[in-house]
């Protein structure tokens, strides 16, 4: 079965036609189960290292998760964005309706290819609004970048024209369930947390999935242009660092963190920039004006 889905698939690819397959739920279920299964091992071991090369020329923006909690990215990128992109995307994807009214079936077979990979090629590059700041190497890189969502946009179709409205929408639901919360949850619980102690200071930290508005909060003591303790937590690495050093300092990261650090004596801005540099990247921001702020 296995290989007649994938010739099935790979054949619609290349001539998408609006034929629909009469099968059990159960052999619809099957279907879907390995093109998802076959959609996460192609973005997880083919899609994510040429990604990570991409990555060092191009910014890519921080999780939509660190902005929201589990629950709320449940229901905004699991359940309800995928929908609407369904209704707006695929839900037409059938010739039956107004559509047998105002087009002959022949018209419609014409130019189904064609309405297909438009709309496998804006669903695409829809995500592209997810970066911030669009240069030109955003859309030079452009296929490269989206090429999880080119694969994931036509199983989604395939599955929509194929099975029904349904099973596209349900694909693409457990689709974003898995890259979204799922995996990300499992590799983050696989990665150790990061602790230091010196006879100067000790620092700690652990990187956060979920914004968790109840234990949000960003403490900082400073004695005679010292710093000698900061208790982040739930909170943004860029942030951290733009508030210590008034922004004369930046990082690239923006993951959300849980960060503890003490010094009995305390460090001036100098020492512990490079103490957080070695963690987080930090670096200088010559090219920025910044005006002189006493602590």
């Amino acid at each position: 079965m296995i290989i007649g889905v994938f010739k099935d698939f790979i054949n619609f690819v290349r001539n998408p036609d609006d034929e629909q397959l009469k099968c059990s739920f159960r052999d619809k279920l099957s279907i879907l189960i390995v093109l998802l299964a076959a959609h996460l091992l192609f973005l997880y071991i083919i899609a994510k290292p040429i990604l990570d090369l991409v990555e060092s020329y191009v910014k890519f923006p921080p999780s939509p998760t660190t902005n929201f909690s589990m629950t709320e990215t449940f229901w905004l990128f699991v359940i309800g964005i995928p929908f609407i992109e369904e209704l707006v995307f695929r839900y037409y994807l059938r010739y039956q309706g107004l559509k047998t009214i105002i087009l002959s079936r022949a018209k419609w077979n014409k130019y189904f290819p064609i309405l297909v990979y438009v709309t496998c090629f804006l669903f695409s590059f829809l995500h592209l609004t997810n970066f911030p700041k669009r240069d030109l190497s955003i859309y030079l890189l452009s296929p490269i970048i989206v090429l999880p969502q080119v694969v994931g946009g036509l199983i989604i179709t395939y599955l929509r024209v194929r099975h029904n409205f349904i099973s596209g929408l349900f694909f693409h639901w457990l689709w974003n369930l898995f890259s979204i919360i799922l995996i990300p949850v499992m590799l983050y619980a696989c990665t150790d947390g990061f602790s230091e102690s010196t006879s100067k200071y000790s620092i700690s930290y652990e990187y956060v999935l979920f914004l968790n508005l109840k234990e949000k909060r960003f403490e900082f003591e400073e004695f005679d242009g010292r710093i000698t303790r900061i208790n982040a937590r739930s909170f943004p690495i860029s942030q951290i660092i733009d508030t210590i050093f008034y922004r004369r300092y930046r990082t690239s990261n923006d993951h959300l963190i849980n960060l503890k650090f003490e010094s009995r004596e305390g460090l001036t801005r100098d020492e512990l920039v490079l103490v957080l540099n070695s963690e987080f990247g930090v670096e200088r921001q010559d090219s920025i004006k910044v005006l002189e702020r006493k602590p």
